[in-house]
């Protein structure tokens, strides 16, 4: 039997179909949306910005999408997420990093990892810089998870991006173009920028290829924009006409540690007698005691031998200060005048001058050992004082052990004699009976019968045998 359908249900039904319910949202559209309430990019300890979850949402295009979102900070979360996502061949990140390098858009990331929590805002042209083409920032050390891992011709083309177009904004440009390996067919583009658009981080990189030609681009940004903006290609690149035009700054340059590394590089007669004149200028601004750690700094990174009276000269102020041992080519030169400052500094009442003798102790011992083997033994006892920490005097004290010489007895007896601390007293007893021989031994024997009350303790023992555990460390590292 037909069951006929009531004409108002009909109506009902057609009504209906006129009407579009709500649609739902789709997966990807809900983590737009919690993102987008957010005001900064939480990064906790570990963090590696993995989720597994966002990649079965959409297929990869939707997801390539975000990178061009409104929002700042979901173009950044999307780029941290495709970074960490598996299978990045997939990716193309060389042409997003086309598209970014000029998004200035900041973004802020919030840092909990340690006791003191902290935020940093970078710009989305950085975070590309830094995590795509790998310039360096401080970005590498914060932010945690994958860096893209280009191939050598993704590598070319995120260098030819970053260094063949004018981007002043983008502050981590100078890392690549100090970085990055040569391309010498981006010579031409590179010399019409930095001619064009005085473009500094582009005559940087064009300085590493030390081409001829390209002295006087140098020499005009010289005179256009000066000399601290163009101290770092004067640096990497040394050319007889470039160390000409340095000699005309002096008046203006010559207490600035800049211009004097420049020079140092040169490392020739000319680069000598214009540091002279340098030094000369320092001791007239001073009224005679001119401050030169600079100067010899460096000078001992730069030396060579045309440098060596000036680095004596240096050495030989009341301010001098060695931080690391000296050239041992300037110990072939001015032995005798070295070894006259090393005990000059060694028995100074300025704690600056003591350390200092101690950075240059092993060459003065060597130069001594070799040039004037007869006072070896009052150098090398020179170094340990009655009262003091013995551990500053570790490398006398091993160089004794090691070599058990005949001459250090009578002065370590000596020694005994006079030192007031039981753990010291301790320490040259062992080096005396390391000897082993019946003689020395002998005389131990009775200095203790002599000298009881002065006989180390139990406690003088254990601390003087931790002392010995590190004999040979420290002694060959002093």
């Amino acid at each position: 039997m037909l069951h006929r359908t009531p004409l108002c249900t009909i109506c009902y039904l057609v009504l209906l179909s006129f009407h579009q319910l709500p649609a739902q949202k789709s997966n990807l559209e809900t983590y737009i949306s919690a993102w987008d309430s957010l005001s900064c990019i939480e990064v906790e300890r570990g963090a590696d910005f993995q989720d597994s979850t966002f990649w079965t949402l959409d297929n990869l295009e939707d997801i390539l999408g975000l990178t061009q979102h409104p929002n700042p900070l979901i173009r950044a979360k999307t780029l941290l997420l495709l970074l960490n996502r598996e299978g990045e061949d997939q990716i193309p990140f060389v042409s997003l990093m086309a598209e970014h390098l000029r998004d200035t858009s900041t973004v802020k990331f919030c840092f909990s990892w340690d006791t003191q929590p902290f935020t940093a805002t970078y710009s989305l042209a950085t975070l590309y810089a830094s995590l795509v083409a790998g310039a360096n920032s401080m970005v590498l050390f914060y932010v945690p998870g994958k860096r893209f891992t280009a191939d050598s011709l993704q590598k070319r083309q995120l260098d030819s991006l970053i260094l063949c177009q004018y981007l002043p904004d983008l502050k981590e440009r100078q890392s690549v173009a100090l970085s990055a390996p040569v391309y010498p067919d981006f010579l031409p583009i590179l010399r019409r920028n930095v001619s064009e658009q005085q473009d500094q981080d582009a005559l940087i990189y064009l300085s590493r290829f030390q081409q001829a030609q390209d002295v006087d681009l140098i020499l005009h940004q010289l005179n256009q924009v000066g000399m601290e903006k163009v101290w770092i290609p004067l640096l990497l690149f040394q050319h007889p006409r470039l160390l000409d035009t340095l000699g005309y700054y002096l008046d203006t340059q010559w207490n600035n540690s800049r211009y004097i590394n420049i020079i140092a590089k040169y490392k020739n007669e000319q680069a000598a007698q214009l540091l002279q004149a340098v030094y000369q200028r320092k001791q007239a601004e001073t009224n005679g005691t001119p401050r030169v750690s600079d100067l010899q700094r460096a000078l001992e990174q730069n030396f060579t031998s045309a440098y060596a009276d000036l680095l004596l000269q240096c050495l030989s102020q009341n301010q001098a200060t060695v931080h690391q041992p000296l050239p041992d080519s300037l110990w072939t030169i001015h032995g005798d005048s070295l070894l006259q400052l090393f005990h000059q500094w060694e028995n100074s009442d300025k704690q600056w001058e003591r350390r200092s003798a101690k950075k240059i102790y092993d060459q003065a011992k060597a130069y001594q050992e070799v040039n004037y083997p007869d006072e070896l033994v009052p150098l090398i006892m020179s170094q340990i004082q009655p009262g003091s920490k013995y551990l500053d005097s570790a490398t006398s004290l091993w160089h004794i052990w090691q070599t058990r010489d005949p001459d250090f007895v009578t002065p370590l007896f000596e020694l005994l004699d006079q030192e007031p601390l039981g753990v010291n007293r301790f320490i040259i007893l062992k080096i005396l009976h390391h000897y082993e021989e019946e003689g020395i031994n002998e005389r131990l024997r009775q200095w203790v019968d002599n000298h009881s009350v002065l006989v180390p303790t139990i406690a003088d023992a254990q601390e003087g045998g931790r002392f010995f555990n590190d004999l040979e460390y420290y002694g060959k590292k002093k």
